[in-house]
């Protein structure tokens, strides 16, 4: 039998549908198909006889339509004003949508099949692809039984943008349909998301995401902006658990408006002098119920300058070095940091944690383990009431301070040269230090042992420094210490002068002898004393042995190779302040060759210029000028009677140096009495 339609309002379609042709699927069409027309519709129909019975043996069918209302689900909003091609069989019906609208959203092509229909239980295998806002995309997968806005926390009535949207399910044509029922795939891409008060009331703008929902989980990721911050997001909740498993993964780069974003600009040891840069950020968080979770969080700091002298640490930017940490959130405060692991490439391992206090400040930080280049050691850090010092207690075998310390005179330097509008800016936290370590590394080549240190560092300025240890069996002490009026008192002894020379960072090329320092750091930043060292040996001294050369003494520069050129005696008064040395009257006499010098090294632009007298054969000078009457007649200051004049002029790496060979032939008493 054919049967040809044309016209047919779909209200009237079940009149023509055979009672004995799949009821069911009959029945959905009379429930679901509303309103609108078929055009051109036409059906084939076969018959046949079965157990007296008249069965349908052979359906085929096919027509245009428009105008049609498709209620796929009875929970959810019908598809209105559909159009497209119905192709009818005896297992199932097709209906191909070319558009449609449901709520404001445009139905751009799509199917509606209804599949089994010669069995006893029907489905239904829906593929529709949408166009609209991304209000509506969210209203529409938020009702019943789906429910997937409420589940994110959104007000889908307050977010704008649009999405294109691919709508995908599957279920059987029961009247009491579960949303365990429904095999669902949802895929949208949103654009030019807005989302109100994301965080802090703030909202989140410009997102470019792809929502996916299936019946296990959803999942949405994408790049979105947070307050000039751009986030790449990765959000996943987990369907049919005991507990509903939420994750989130974000990434961003923290610079100093994505600081500010978390409030991390508080914490002094994020900022400058400690931190300066950017760093790549990766948070996992994981939701364990309400408003708590965890954030598993992972900092790339290859782009930042890193200075924390705590650890002993630093690092310019450029050098590969990553943070790893776990953080315990509950109510938008932080409860505990924990599991933190820094490294920095092969030279660096620290582990540690975090305790807080109060609304998120830092309480105290215990680094159980620092290992590295000449580092196996502890800290813990106790931060005061105000957040505005820190103790810092440093225990173990080794510790490395060279690094830091180029870095804090770099950075102290740095300050002083600021407005003083901006002298706090950039400051280093005011810090009491203790030490005890068994090996103390303040430059690459010499450690003191056994050290003891007590220190205090303020507004910049080391405060107070006590300080003992040895090298080997041989002591060394420093004191440090306030005298009043902002000025302090500069005491060291060394019975090795070479390691202790080393060790404090004043000279390299000293062997040997006994050292003492006497001086004052007064408060005008000026640091003046003199350095004695007694049974010394000079080596590798290019200005030296330039000098040498020039005074036709050519035949003693090598000693200043192997064991070097020994001096009985070393007095130099010095006088320090903004990066330039003076020198008065120092003296250094040795049996081979006497010196007198007097001059400055400027360190801002590394010149000096410097005079004095050399003096050959000094142990046989002074004899001369030891003399009765007429020694005291003819000797100079340093006790010689005979000595060249000297100059010592330009860059410090290879000054220019020039010897008066005719005042060898006089007197040193009258060349410094013309001097």
């Amino acid at each position: 039998m054919e049967v040809k339609l044309n016209g047919l309002a779909f209200d009237s379609f079940s009149k023509y549908w055979p009672a004995t042709a799949a009821s069911n699927a009959n029945q959905w069409c009379d429930e679901r198909l509303n309103y609108g027309k078929l055009y051109n519709a036409h059906f084939t129909f076969g018959f046949g006889a079965y157990e007296d019975k008249i069965v349908l043996s052979k359906l085929e069918g096919v027509s245009d339509f428009e105008g049609v209302s498709i209620l796929y689900i009875e929970t959810m909003p019908a598809i209105e004003n559909a159009a497209g091609k119905i192709n009818f069989y005896e297992d199932r019906i097709e209906i191909v949508i070319d558009k449609g609208k449901t709520y404001d959203l445009e139905i751009s092509d799509g199917y509606v099949n209804l599949l089994k229909l010669d069995q006893e239980l029907q489905y239904a295998d829906i593929n529709l692809n949408i166009d609209g806002t991304v209000s509506d995309a969210l209203k529409l997968i938020d009702n019943e039984p789906l429910k997937y806005s409420q589940k994110l926390g959104l007000d889908y009535s307050k977010i704008t943008g649009s999405a294109k949207t691919n709508l995908d399910m599957y279920f059987p044509l029961v009247s009491d349909l579960l949303i365990e029922d429904i095999e669902i795939d949802v895929k949208s891409d949103l654009q030019a998301v807005s989302i109100p008060n994301v965080y802090k009331g703030k909202p989140a703008d410009n997102g470019n995401l792809k929502l996916e929902v299936n019946s296990d989980k959803m999942n949405i990721k994408g790049k979105v902006s947070y307050q000039k911050t751009v986030f790449d997001v990765n959000y996943e909740e987990f369907f049919n658990r005991d507990k509903n498993d939420k994750n989130v993964q974000f990434d961003f780069i923290l610079d100093e408006n994505g600081k500010k974003i978390f409030g991390l600009d508080k914490y002094k040891l994020l900022n400058p002098p400690y931190m300066d840069g950017t760093a790549k950020l990766r948070g996992d968080v994981r939701m364990i119920d309400g408003e708590s979770g965890v954030v598993g969080l992972h900092s790339d700091l290859t782009n930042m300058e890193v200075i924390f002298p705590m650890i002993g640490w630093v690092k310019d930017k450029g050098q590969a070095a990553s943070i790893n940490s776990s953080i315990n959130f509950k109510d938008d405060k932080v409860t505990k940091i924990s599991g933190i692991r820094l490294t920095s490439g092969e030279d660096l391992l620290v582990k540690g944690n975090v305790k807080l206090v109060g609304d998120n400040n830092l309480d105290v930080v215990e680094i159980s383990e620092i290992k590295g280049n000449k580092m196996d050691a502890s800290v813990i850090v106790d931060f005061g009431k105000n957040q505005e010092s820190m103790s810092i207690n440093v225990a173990g075998n080794s510790f490395n301070l060279d690094n830091i310390l180029d870095k804090m005179d770099e950075e102290r330097d740095k300050i002083s040269s600021e407005d003083e509008e901006n002298d706090e800016d950039g400051h280093f936290i005011n810090s009491d230090i203790f030490i005890a370590v068994d090996k103390l590394w303040t430059n690459d080549d010499i450690y003191i042992s056994n050290v003891g240190v007590n220190a205090s560092y303020k507004d910049n300025e080391w405060t107070k420094i006590q300080a003992i240890g040895n090298f080997s069996e041989k002591n060394i002490k420093l004191d440090y210490l306030p005298r009043g009026n902002g000025s302090y008192s500069i005491f060291a002894e060394a019975d090795d002068a070479g390691k202790a020379l080393q060790a404090l960072r004043l000279y390299d090329n000293v062997k040997g002898g006994f050292l003492k320092i006497d001086g004052i750091y007064d408060s005008d930043d000026k640091m003046k004393g003199l350095i004695k060292i007694r049974g010394l040996r000079l080596t590798k001294t290019p200005i030296l042995a330039k000098l040498l050369n020039v005074s036709s003494l050519s035949g003693i520069v090598d000693m200043l190779k192997g064991d070097g050129m020994k001096f009985l005696r070393m007095d130099i008064p010095f006088e320090y302040q903004d990066k330039l040395l003076k020198i008065e009257d120092a003296r250094a006499s040795g049996n081979v060759v006497g010196l007198t010098a007097s001059g400055e090294l400027n360190r801002n632009n590394n010149k000096l210029r410097f005079k004095g007298m050399i003096a050959p054969a000094y142990g046989l000078n002074s004899l001369i000028g030891s003399i009765p009457l007429l020694g005291d007649l003819l000797k100079g200051k340093d006790g010689t009677v005979f000595g060249a004049n000297y100059t010592i002029r330009g860059d410090a790496g290879d000054p220019e140096v020039n010897v008066n060979p005719f005042s060898a032939l006089s007197p040193n008493s009258i060349k410094e009495l013309f001097n």
